[in-house]
């Protein structure tokens, strides 16, 4: 799985097709999730406040700044 930001969005690709993706503030306290599509990607609008965040699906956890 990888993150990239694009702007205010977090883009991430490599997940498994239709399997839930999860945004996490860097405390654990869930800020969105949604389904990746077909081709395993997610995308998900960031806080205007930067940080630390992990982003979570399947058995994988990719932690990154923002």
């Amino acid at each position: 799985m990888h993150v990239s930001q694009q702007g205010n969005t977090l883009v991430v690709t490599g997940a498994k097709p239709r399997h839930h993706v999860r945004l996490y503030q860097s405390n654990g306290v869930v800020i969105a999730r949604q389904q990746a599509d077909d081709s395993g990607q997610a995308t998900f609008s960031l806080p205007y406040v930067g940080g630390v965040g992990l982003v979570s699906s399947d058995k994988e956890t990719v932690k990154f700044t923002y």
